[in-house]
């Protein structure tokens, strides 16, 4: 047997996928152990036990402390995985830390589906239809926001072609992109007769979702119902939500778009961050930020309007019943996008017969939500001790012999080169350019590593066949600037 066949039969694969469960592993049980902790924190019934208004409140703060604790989990996930070393030709760093935030959402997300199970099959069936409306048709921008952070390479063709594609398509989903979205994947279809009838000139469809609601689309012009909306509210009060939505249609459709600078700055960090001093780059994101703060008190400004568009006989019962049946406390504090309920009634002059109750008290929950996975995912942080064994590096076979793919062979070798660990990263970079004899970065790296190690004859032969290859092509910066250092 050979000394590269038998250091893989004996080399443990284990330890190949072990920084990867390090990754996704601690994100799931973090995710688990704290929405359990948020649970059990949440406020007890307050002096009106069987009203509607105190099982809102308590809702409420369960909602934000699972919300603060998905947040909490995705970074500390993405700390471990940047923290902890790549495993051994599996993965890169900046992977891993991808898989810990599906890790964080997927836990999350599975936690959902088992609270909708615990409810009956119909809610259970609802669950997927809701999650793909609020991702496709509702917050669209968000998806498009996350592949762009993700993906969007600092430099190079990558960068521009990316720019090409993600920029229209941020705008246009801002811009109302998700109506057409729900159209192709039918989370939108077509509204009943009698709603059409009561919509007049103004068209109308149903999006499946589980909540009670209505949507307006002022750039479009059209109105969206939940299929929830039309099967638990009646004729009369989907009329007054209706008018309602309509007062939004008379919206400058412009304001709808204060968001897009500071989406746009967000997903293109990577090449302001690359390019531009680091107090250039955060005052550009902070400029674009800055039409942001104004969406909150401009939204809740737009729907008093709307309300007031909307003021009928009643009105007010139907905006009561679409807070009931979504769980919404009347009394927010002023913080949300839409102002307090117990507020919007006092204005149409039908206040509630209720006294004002007081906001949900939710400062244990985001305390639960935010210590839980700092608590559970932390000590991971500082156990560096957790680095798995790795294989020969002068056994440039042994890649493929234990089964890694070899994709990955030159971010990795980039990754050793940062650390200064150049016998490794000499052998990366010759693994590499054995796999990839026509990559001008192989080479390039390999000319920097055989000159750090003292072989400037093979660093001057590799640094000569790199720029035999980039005369047959563009070079990107990487390349460029590497094979500067060897001449």
């Amino acid at each position: 047997m050979s000394g590269v066949a038998e250091a893989a039969a004996t080399f443990p694969v284990w330890a190949i996928w072990a920084p990867l469960a390090l990754a996704v592993v601690p994100a799931m049980l973090a995710s688990l152990v704290t929405v359990l902790a948020v649970g059990r924190v949440a406020p007890r019934p307050g002096p009106l036990p069987e009203h509607w208004t105190e099982t809102a409140r308590r809702s409420w703060a369960t909602i934000v402390g699972v919300r603060t604790s998905l947040l909490a989990t995705c970074f500390m996930a993405c700390v471990v995985a940047v923290t902890h070393p790549a495993p051994f030709g599996v993965a890169t760093q900046p992977q891993l830390a991808v898989a810990a935030l599906i890790a964080a959402f997927g836990s999350h997300i599975t936690l959902l589906y088992a609270a909708a199970w615990r409810q009956g099959p119909e809610a259970l069936r609802a669950v997927t239809p809701s999650l793909l409306s609020e991702l496709l048709v509702r917050r669209p921008a968000l998806g498009v926001l996350g592949v762009m952070v993700l993906g969007l390479p600092a430099d190079g063709p990558g960068l521009w072609v990316g720019l090409a594609i993600g920029l229209p398509a941020l705008a246009f989903v801002v811009r109302g992109g998700g109506l057409y979205l729900g159209r192709l994947t039918g989370l939108v279809h077509s509204a009943p007769p009698w709603l059409v009838e009561l919509a007049g000139d103004t068209p109308v469809e149903l999006l499946r979702a589980r909540s009670v609601n209505a949507f307006a689309f002022p750039q479009l012009g059209r109105v969206l119902f939940t299929t929830s909306a039309v099967e638990r509210l009646t004729p009369e009060q989907c009329a007054r939500i209706l008018e309602h939505e309509k007062g939004h249609l008379t919206e400058a459709p412009g304001l709808r778009m204060l968001g897009l600078p500071y989406l746009t700055a967000i997903a293109c960090w990577r090449p302001l961050f690359a390019h531009l001093e680091l107090s250039t780059a955060v005052g550009i994101v902070v400029l674009a930020a800055l039409p942001a703060f104004a969406i909150r008190p401009l939204s809740r400004r737009l729907e008093a309007r709307a309300d007031a568009h909307a003021d009928e006989p009643g009105y007010g019962e139907a905006l009561e019943a679409v807070y009931r049946l979504n769980l919404v406390p009347v009394v927010l504090g002023g913080r949300g996008t839409h102002p307090d309920l117990y507020n919007r009634l006092v204005s149409l002059g039908s206040p509630p017969p209720w006294p004002r109750p007081d906001p949900p008290r939710t400062r244990l929950t985001r305390l639960v939500g935010l210590l839980g996975p700092v608590v559970v995912l932390a000590p991971l942080v500082f156990l560096r001790t957790l680095d798995p064994p790795r294989p020969p590096v002068d056994d440039i076979p042994f890649w493929l012999a234990v089964g890694a793919p070899p994709l990955n062979l030159l971010i990795q070798a980039g990754d050793q080169v940062k650390t200064y660990d150049p016998p490794r990263a000499r052998a990366l970079f010759r693994a590499a350019h054995e796999l990839y004899p026509g990559s001008a970065q192989a080479l390039a790296g390999l000319a920097v590593t055989e000159q750090t190690m003292g072989d400037q004859e093979a660093a001057e032969a590799a640094a000569a066949e790199a720029d035999r290859i980039l005369m047959d092509g563009n070079p990107d910066a990487w390349t460029v600037f590497m094979l500067s250092l060897v001449r």
